[in-house]
């Protein structure tokens, strides 16, 4: 857990925002391109951290401080998972990150995933470090200027509210579908994986989306919604996704249990 949490807190830095007057200059993750394949695998390898970082966290009894740690590690990887995402490849651009960056040829704009409910959440955590204050600062700072430039249609992956599919879910993969020449409708089930066609051909938005989805499931203020605490395998943390059409509603299951993200929050 310190290994992930140091990696994530102090050593990779955080995005500046999209819209800073100085990013290029002064971002790492702004000043040199990124071709594709360095691109997958930064995805990849987060989303092995993700599941590293969740079992080596579920395994250990909770405290306010360890609590706050855990919160904002994971914020650290969504944050580091979307700034790659935005990335145009330099040799071969996937079309998943073009469009969910707003690349795309055609009309199209730009996408996000809400970062409210964590604003509110890490208020009251316990963090023994102001260096870790800082750098909650910074990942607040950067999606709260990225909100500006997304609009309210344009919100996936809201785990946080609720397992059914978002407009913004819906759009994006419409958008896919238009754009590669797959069958248009239940979104559902390519988000879920169960018509593999698009996940099988960008497995970055597969990786995308569990690292986010990882990410809030930890965020979550109940412990009744987590699993139980126990050493876990990194293989138990594999989450496989079901779509069902009825509620349009997307099931997740991982660690052994039927997993759940949502909780609410006043904002």
């Amino acid at each position: 857990v310190c290994l992930i949490q140091h990696l994530f807190t102090r050593v990779i830095p955080i995005p500046l925002p999209l819209n800073h007057p100085s990013r290029e200059k002064l971002c790492f993750w702004a000043r040199f391109p990124m071709n594709h394949e360095t691109q997958s695998n930064i995805l990849h390898l987060l989303r092995l951290l993700c599941r590293h970082f969740a079992c080596a966290a579920l395994s250990l009894r909770l405290t306010r401080s360890f609590d706050a740690n855990r919160i904002l590690t994971m914020a650290c990887m969504a944050t580091v998972a979307d700034v790659v995402m935005r990335f145009q490849a330099c040799d071969i651009p996937s079309p998943v990150c073009s469009h969910y960056s707003g690349n795309a040829e055609g009309p199209v704009r730009p996408f996000c995933f809400e970062m409210a409910s964590f604003a509110v959440e890490s208020e009251v955590l316990k963090f023994v470090d102001a260096e870790l204050v800082a750098v909650r600062t910074r990942v607040l700072d950067y999606f709260g200027r990225l909100r500006k430039l997304v609009d309210d249609d344009h919100i996936i992956f809201a785990f946080e509210n609720s397992m059914t599919l978002t407009e913004g879910d819906n759009l994006l993969i419409d958008q896919l579908c238009l754009h590669q020449g797959y069958q248009r409708g239940n979104y559902g089930y390519y988000l879920s994986g169960e018509n593999s066609e698009i996940l099988d051909d960008y497995p970055e938005l597969e990786t995308f989306r569990d690292v986010i989805f990882m990410f809030k499931l930890l965020m979550s203020p109940s412990s009744g919604s987590l699993p139980d605490v126990k050493p876990w395998r990194v293989v138990e943390a594999a989450l496989k996704w079901k779509y069902d059409p009825t509620n349009k509603s997307l099931s997740v299951t991982g660690f052994n249990k039927v997993l759940n993200a949502s909780f609410p929050t006043k904002i």
